[in-house]
């Protein structure tokens, strides 16, 4: 068996392997309060026990919130349905994520499904992307960020394999189906990521007709529903009540120029020294042995370089919504994760150093993993063990009628892929009040 093969079977152990301790880490990170009060029918009281009460709550938010109805009512059924569902389906959302980018910007013409390879794209999302613990564990962050991402590299898949020519795709029922599904649901995903989406699209098809290539259905049909999507995400009339109410609660001023000094500018900043450094840092590298070895006179290069302006522009459009978090960044890491796969994807070498290659890559990959994954599935059982003894305390007083409760304090060491936000010793906390919210008690408060 060659060395590249059995470096092959083993990265596919290691992907199993980490996908399981994601799902662990998934179901362990606790409820922030936008996941308590998404228990409950928007705006209401009402628990949601049916789908009828899910179909009402997505409605409300839609009309008197936000246009990203898609993720809500993901979201809402995960936390009706129960962690475990959502923790699985979490973990594997991560591996096809993985997976995507690995086949549509990291493979090559007729090459077998090459596991190392996706195992770096694994590995590269985990250490690279902004603030892990929500955009990749937290439940509402990650169906927010992580899993709306993935449909739109779902979607963007079979353009850039027929754009590399990397894969013939037919122009048939099959084609037309997916592409008008996953068109329609990339132009749901968030505000900052579904335009460039749509854009990308008119620039792919206005090319095939510059230079005078045959423009498919399926080319057009992603153009019309992306358009759709997009439509629905953007035109919500939740987007005007939610700016208003945002922009009076933050005091965000008028001004453009004010909002973007005091504002926008200090989280871009924080953006782009904190968040991407190492990944621009990795990307620069690539751009550089790229450029070296293979020239820039080539479609690799053009469109890595349109990736990485679509992740810088996916940020500066931010200074128009009424907030910008660094969670915001997240489609901005994966675009930028594309662009360095695919000029990776065309860096050869002799058979000779891609063995040496691949054995140091697996090494480190693995190193890595124990590093990451070891300490932070620990404090993630350790975790859920206290909170659900919590939970257990409170159920039990519950049930004999004492509804205002002093819980003693849950303190772990800081991590970065795991929420340790806890409830506090002040009872008006928006945590707190969420928590009793959604366990129907009066008050909680700890001590230390």
């Amino acid at each position: 068996m060659s060395t590249k093969k059995i470096i092959n079977n083993l990265s596919l152990i290691l992907i199993v392997i980490l996908t399981i301790l994601c799902i662990t880490i998934s179901y362990c990170s606790p409820y922030f309060p936008d996941d308590y009060n998404y228990a409950f029918v928007f705006n209401s009281n009402t628990r949601i026990d049916s789908f009828s009460d899910l179909f009402r709550s997505v409605g409300i938010f839609y009309l008197h919130w936000g246009g990203r109805f898609l993720p809500q009512l993901i979201g809402q059924l995960l936390i009706w349905f129960g962690k475990p569902w959502f923790a699985v389906l979490n973990g594997l959302i991560l591996f096809i994520l993985s997976y995507f980018i690995y086949k549509s910007c990291f493979t090559l013409k007729n090459e077998k499904i090459n596991f190392s390879k996706i195992l770096f794209i694994f590995i590269v999302i985990i250490v690279t992307v902004p603030i892990p613990n929500e955009t990749l564990f937290w439940q509402m962050g990650s169906i927010n960020y992580m899993w709306m991402m993935t449909l739109s590299v779902i979607y963007m898949c079979p353009f850039l394999l027929e754009f590399l020519s990397i894969r013939k795709i037919e122009d048939n029922y099959k084609t037309h189906s997916y592409i008008i599904i996953f068109g329609f649901l990339a132009g749901l995903t968030n505000e900052n990521i579904a335009p460039f989406i749509v854009f990308a699209n008119i620039v792919y098809i206005a090319y095939k007709f510059i230079i005078k290539e045959h423009i498919y259905k399926w080319n057009i049909l992603g153009l019309i529903s992306s358009i759709v999507g997009c439509c629905l995400l953007m035109l919500s009339p939740g987007n005007s009540e939610r700016q208003a109410i945002e922009t009076q609660a933050y005091g965000i001023p008028d001004s453009l120029s004010v909002k973007y000094n005091n504002f926008f500018l200090p989280t871009l900043e924080d953006v782009f020294s904190n968040h991407y450094k190492l990944l621009l840092k990795l990307l620069i590298i690539t751009f550089i042995a790229y450029i070296i070895f293979k020239g820039v006179k080539n479609k690799h290069f053009v469109l890595s370089v349109l990736l990485t302006l679509a992740a810088i522009f996916s940020n500066l459009i931010m200074l128009f919504p009424s907030t910008y978090s660094q969670r915001s960044a997240f489609g901005g890491s994966i675009f930028m994760i594309m662009a360095m796969a695919l000029l990776l994807s065309q860096l050869k070498f002799n058979v000779k150093l891609n063995n040496i290659i691949y054995i140091v890559s697996f090494l480190i990959f693995t190193i890595i993993s124990v590093k990451i994954f070891v300490p932070t599935t620990k404090i993630a059982l350790d975790y859920n063990s206290l909170y659900q003894s919590r939970v257990d305390y409170v159920l039990e007083k519950k049930s004999e009628n004492i509804l205002d409760l002093h819980v003693k304090s849950i303190t772990m060491p800081a991590n970065k892929y795991l929420s340790l936000y806890d409830i506090t010793n002040d009872s008006n906390s928006i945590y707190n009040r969420m928590f009793c919210r959604y366990y129907e008690i009066n008050s909680i408060t700890t001590f230390d």
